[in-house]
């Protein structure tokens, strides 16, 4: 996973505290899983039923922590023949053991998370305003009590559990969906045919420049050290000196920073472009032509919203998202 972080772990214990003075620290990256929560429907869940939104949240954070430590013992009961070269050959730390052997002694440095989508549309719900523009913090509060959870189940079962903002290629419009078909829609919040936000992301709708976007983005950033990143987008390559800027301007906030643009190229003419986000159909600005290929990114990767042969390569949910993006 793109976004996927570096876990600190003590060799000797095999847990994030260490055995005795000498235990040797080890940063150690194998992700086991994610599961994700829907925020949004957990919150509605919540309303629905008048519980607290706490208590509602901790049922599925137990839920999801159950699943994961039943897949840890499962893949810990697995023989090391399984995968010869990272379990028989070194490719793992520890990953000398005879094929018959079980490979749990290998995993315990590995990582296993609790993702999480609509941090958004989840203020929206609860307070009427974005996470970024809240002064309650209900969002903040949300993802610190969720990395709180975190700490505490890796205490009491020697995992090492993580907080991970999901970037759902395909989730987030299946969230919406999901939504949708049990509460309905939402006063414009969350509405057929499109998208939850991708994790503490702020809303591709808002006008904001990319300064203000690290600003807002970097007050959930320790909440998700499993896994996260940050976007930018603009608009010219020509400015060197200003991409320049705002890449450190990310370093300096700590951020795990993609810079992205609207790569568009005419098959007519070979012209390369910076083009919009319009699904329209777009022509070359040198030879009028509209056979243009075109790429976008996804939210941690890159893909075409269109080819050659004028396929598109997203679902529906995510080029509405792409045709609504007005900062990344």
């Amino acid at each position: 996973m793109c976004r996927a972080f570096l876990s600190p772990c003590f060799k000797n214990s095999g847990t994030p505290t260490p055995q005795d003075d000498n235990d040797e620290m080890m940063i150690y990256r194998c992700n086991l899983g994610v599961i994700s929560l829907n925020l949004p429907m957990i919150y509605e869940k919540s309303v629905e039923e008048g519980k607290d939104w706490i208590e509602t949240l901790d049922f599925y954070l137990d839920m999801a922590k159950n699943i994961n430590v039943r897949t840890y013992k499962y893949l810990s009961n697995l023989r090391a023949s399984s995968s010869p070269l990272v379990f028989c050959e070194g490719g793992f730390d520890g990953g000398n053991l005879k094929p018959d052997e079980k490979i749990e002694p290998v995993l315990k440095y590995s990582t296993v998370s609790f993702g999480y989508g609509g941090l958004h549309e989840l203020s929206m719900l609860a307070t009427g305003k974005s996470h970024h523009d809240d002064e309650s913090g209900f969002a903040l509060k949300t993802l610190e009590h969720i990395s709180k959870k975190a700490e505490e189940y890796k205490k009491k079962t020697g995992i090492l559990f993580a907080v991970y903002g999901t970037p759902g290629e395909s989730l987030l419009p299946l969230f919406n969906e999901k939504f949708i078909n049990k509460y309905g829609e939402k006063n414009g919040i969350i509405t057929k045919g499109g998208y939850l936000t991708n994790s503490f992301h702020l809303n591709v709708r808002e006008d904001i420049g990319p300064i203000d976007k690290m600003d807002a983005e970097s007050k959930f950033w320790n909440y998700s050290n499993g896994g996260k990143i940050s976007h930018i987008k603009i608009n010219s390559l020509d400015n060197t000196e200003g991409i320049k800027s705002l890449i450190l301007y990310g370093m300096s906030k700590g951020l795990y920073l993609g810079v992205n643009h609207q790569a568009d190229y005419c098959v007519s003419c070979g012209h390369h472009f910076i083009g919009n986000d319009s699904t329209d159909e777009c022509k070359c600005p040198v030879c009028q032509s509209a056979d243009i290929v075109r790429v976008r990114r996804m939210n941690g990767y890159l893909s075409f919203t269109r080819t050659r042969t004028g396929d598109v390569r997203f679902n529906e949910g995510k080029m509405k998202e792409i045709g609504d993006r007005v900062n990344m």
